[in-house]
C-alpha cells in the first residue's frame, strides 16, 4: 500500500468569485508528472479568468519546482511565515 501526503493545498478563485480549496495529495517524493498537473490547472483557471495560489508547498515539491526553475518565474512570496507560490499575481488572499 502506497502512503499519500498533502504536496501543497491549491487556492482557486473563479472568474464568478467562487472560491475553491484543493489538498494535492500525491507520493512523498513527486515527479515532474506533478508539476505538469499543477501547470495545466494553473492555465485553465486563467483561462476561465481565475487565480491559483500553491499554499503549504512540501520541502520535495519546493525542491522540484526550484530545480524546473518554475518557482523563480511564478514569483515566491512569504505569507505567515510559510512559503506561497504565488501563480497569479493580484490574487486576494
Amino acid at each position: 500500500m502506497s502512503v499519500l501526503v498533502c504536496l501543497a493545498q491549491l487556492f482557486i478563485v473563479r472568474s464568478d468569485g467562487s472560491r475553491v480549496v484543493v489538498w494535492l495529495l500525491g507520493a512523498p517524493n513527486p515527479d515532474l508528472s506533478v508539476v505538469d498537473v499543477i501547470a495545466r490547472l494553473q492555465l485553465e483557471v486563467q483561462r476561465d479568468g481565475g487565480h491559483m495560489q500553491l499554499g503549504e508547498v512540501s520541502a520535495s515539491l519546493t525542491e522540484l519546482l526550484e530545480l524546473t526553475g518554475l518557482g523563480r518565474q511564478l514569483g515566491w512570496q512569504i505569507e505567515g511565515g510559510k512559503k506561497i507560490l504565488d501563480i497569479e499575481k493580484g490574487m486576494d488572499g
